[in-house]
């Protein structure tokens, strides 16, 4: 390994004299390995966690901006170019924070505008966070209303048929369904709409009730294929009964 004098100061002499220096070490000094180390440590990405590889991640964008910066004091017309370290990445930083902000988006030149093919879209439609009368029903609220829906036929259910305790919970669930989609389906149709829902909430009071949700929102959220009717097969899976 190549061998170079260096000067240093001397606390035993008190003076500077020369000695020997490993040429790697000259190289990491002079070569600027230590000079990086020195600028980075201003102005690190701080971002405290317990995960191992985040500060070797934060690691590569402190050293690209650092190189950045030393790009821009070489280049050509440095002398008009007066931005330190702290100042070069506040500009970075406010250069992508304008391209990707929201408000920017739409701006001409700045970012790709959004098209038609790129708009946002609601993850839940509005006609099912929203009812008629624009009343928000949420799924905790409308897991009650049908709760209530099946404790109602029960009562109705017990009256009629004395049953015991010790009936499957399953099998349970699945007679009163039956029995509350014939009592729905006053037509005989198969199929329960909307008008058969109005004429329920009527004879049983349900326009009273302080819950958000109405019998409605079965065919907002269960109404799987769309054609404003609920089929036997959709109430077992508003209801979550499972069929051996």
């Amino acid at each position: 390994m190549p061998i170079k004098k260096a000067k240093r100061y001397s606390q035993a002499e008190k003076n500077v004299i020369e000695v020997d220096e490993p040429q790697v070490i000259r190289y990491y000094n002079m070569g600027g390995v230590d000079r990086t180390d020195q600028n980075i440590s201003y102005y690190r990405i701080s971002i405290r966690s317990k995960k191992w590889w985040v500060p070797f991640f934060m690691f590569m964008p402190d050293v690209a901006i650092q190189n950045a910066w030393l790009l821009y004091r070489n280049s050509a017309g440095h002398k008009n170019r007066s931005l330190d370290l702290l100042a070069f990445q506040r500009e970075v930083v406010n250069v992508y924070r304008l391209k990707f902000s929201a408000a920017a988006r739409n701006a001409p030149g700045i970012g790709r505008p959004l098209t038609a093919g790129r708009q946002r879209k609601e993850k839940v439609p509005k006609a099912v966070r929203q009812d008629e009368q624009g009343d928000k029903c949420r799924i905790t609220d409308y897991g009650k209303l049908k709760n209530k829906m099946l404790d109602l036929q029960n009562q109705k259910y017990v009256r009629q048929e004395n049953v015991g305790e010790n009936e499957d919970k399953m099998s349970l669930k699945k007679v009163l369904v039956d029995l509350m989609f014939k009592y729905f389906d006053s037509d005989n149709s198969g199929l329960v709409d909307s008008n058969e829902l109005s004429q329920v909430i009527k004879q049983e009071g349900l326009a009273k009730d302080l819950s958000e949700c109405t019998l409605f929102d079965l065919l907002k959220y269960d109404d799987y294929n769309g054609d404003k009717h609920l089929s036997k097969e959709e109430f077992y899976k508003a209801f979550v009964v499972k069929l051996i």
